[in-house]
This record gives structure tokens, sequence and C-alpha cells, in this order.
């Protein structure tokens, strides 16, 4: 005898499975990683010649832009930072093994935007 799954059966399951659609899962993409300081810490070197420093404690992050004094930042994403006199706004894009190989800088008042920043090597 061969049984066909009853209409009312098929009807639960699409509502279960419409329930739970919010929820992650192995289809969706992974809410993003909060970055911690040892994830960002070193300099960043952007064309141009400019570059970023980023140091300071877990409770107090600081960056230096192009050798200005050092400024903290405040965290306005997993991996995104404001400077606390809102003069620009970093933003870190980490690769899939955690490794922060491009950073994004936005400065205010119509300032320039610089992209692709990479890890200073010292070479």
């Amino acid at each position: 005898m061969n049984k066909k799954p009853s209409i009312s059966a098929v009807l639960l399951y699409a509502a279960l499975h419409a329930a739970h659609a919010d929820e992650p899962g192995k289809d969706r993409d992974p809410p993003a990683q909060q970055l911690r300081l040892d994830d960002i810490r070193g300099q960043y070197a952007f064309p141009g010649g400019r570059l970023l420093t980023m140091t300071g404690s877990a409770y107090r992050i600081r960056a230096q832009l192009d050798g200005h004094g050092e400024m903290g930042v405040t965290r306005v994403g997993p991996a995104a930072f404001r400077a606390a006199d809102g003069s620009f706004t970093l933003r870190f894009r980490p690769q899939g093994n955690g490794t922060v190989l491009i950073v994004d800088l936005a400065e205010a008042a119509g300032g320039a935007q610089a992209t692709d920043a990479a890890p200073d090597t010292g070479r």
C-alpha cells in the first residue's frame, strides 16, 4: 500500500517552516562577528601614503590617523568605529578567518573617503 502525505501534513510543514524563517539557519548568512582590539590592532597603510594606527585596551580603543594625536573611537557596529569627535568612521572588513585586510575610512564634513587600506608590514 502506497501512502501519500495528506494535504494537512504538507500545510503543517509549510506553516512550521514559515514560522521559523527569521531564525538563523544553514542557508542564511551568520551575523557579523564583533571584532576585538586584537583583531584590528596595528598599522594600516592607505593609498597615497596615509597611515592608520589602532591601539588601546579592550575597553578603550584608540586610533591615530596620519601621525596626528591618538583619538578614542566608539563602536558603531560589529566591525565599525567612529572617532570621538565625529571626524571619521572606520569600517574593518575581516576575511573568513578573521584577518582584516581591508579598512574603509570615511571622513566627515565632505572629507575624502579612502578604501582598501592594507596592514602595514613595514616593507
